[in-house]
């Protein structure tokens, strides 16, 4: 994280919120979560929830349909591309780092004069 916030302003300051807030979403999302499935799934049919190959698929399907399951569907593809996004700019900055260092070529740790990112890193990538 103190890589990513190298051209940011306050930087310091600004990746503490962002930890902090996204920290605090993800625990309130899975509390969330697990209170409407538990709720939409029924307790007295709990026993099959860990035993359905996508639970959260077949609830979805059962409580809106297959427009609902599409969705669904789709916001889970959109995360796993968004995942491998922020995989892809984390190597970027670790071969920075590298190239910083001297152990890949120098050429890798351009920045943009303009942007202050590491163009050539990210490229490579």
């Amino acid at each position: 994280m103190v890589s990513l916030g190298e051209e940011a302003r306050g930087g310091r300051a600004t990746i503490r919120r962002a930890l902090l807030i996204t920290q605090t979403s993800v625990i309130g999302l899975y509390l969330l979560f697990s209170y409407a499935a538990t709720v939409g799934w029924g307790l007295a049919k709990m026993a099959g929830f860990s035993a359905a190959p996508a639970p959260l698929l077949t609830l979805t399907h059962t409580v809106a349909g297959p427009v609902g399951e599409a969705v669904i569907t789709v916001l889970v593809l959109n995360s796993i591309i968004g995942v491998n996004l922020a995989v892809n700019i984390a190597m970027g900055r670790m071969l920075l780092d590298q190239a910083r260092m001297g152990a890949v070529p120098r050429r890798l740790a351009r920045i943009h004069p303009v942007h202050r990112t590491p163009v050539t890193a990210l490229t490579a990538t």
